[in-house]
This record gives C-alpha cells, sequence and structure tokens, in this order.
C-alpha cells in the first residue's frame, strides 16, 4: 500500500515538474517529453525501492499496459541522462 502511494505521488509530481498531463504518463503517447517523463516515473519508483512489478502492476492499474523489459528500458535512459540537473530535478520529485 506504501509503494502504491509513493508511486502516485511520484506520478503526480513527475507530471507537475515536467508540465506533462499526469493521464499521458499512462498512455500510450510517444512524445518525447512524455517518455522522459514516464521513464523519469520508473526510474523514481525504482530507485526508491519499488519493484518492477509492482511499478507495472500501478501503471497495468492505471491504464497502461507495460513490460519488465520496458520498465528497465527507461531506468536505463535516466540513467544514462544523469547530470547534475537531473538529480536537481530528482530531488523536487521526492517531496
Amino acid at each position: 500500500m506504501l509503494n502504491e502511494k509513493n508511486f502516485n505521488r511520484f506520478a503526480t509530481n513527475v507530471a507537475k515538474r515536467l508540465k506533462v498531463a499526469k493521464g499521458d504518463l499512462f498512455s500510450t503517447n510517444r512524445k518525447q517529453e512524455v517518455c522522459d517523463a514516464r521513464h523519469l516515473l520508473f526510474w523514481v519508483s525504482y530507485k526508491s525501492g519499488i519493484a518492477i512489478s509492482y511499478i507495472q502492476k500501478y501503471c497495468d492499474e492505471s491504464g497502461l499496459e507495460i513490460s519488465h523489459p520496458a520498465v528497465i528500458h527507461g531506468i536505463n535512459k535516466i540513467d544514462a541522462m544523469m547530470n547534475k540537473d537531473m538529480e536537481e530535478l530528482i530531488k523536487t520529485i521526492h517531496d
């Protein structure tokens, strides 16, 4: 239950900080800004201790069926983009 609350809080914060609609995070929208936001949600959730299977479950419950490899891909994309600005953005998402 705590994981789900954190996931939803992260989704709200990611959408707000990156200025995308929260619903777009759980859609098949492939615009770059939406994909980046979705990947950031995966990364923050995973690094906060939420298992990939639960990330998949919470996405599915929100309307986005996503595969295990797709979540891993998103996490790896954010790892590759990591820099000081990204670290500062991530700090604001945990608030």
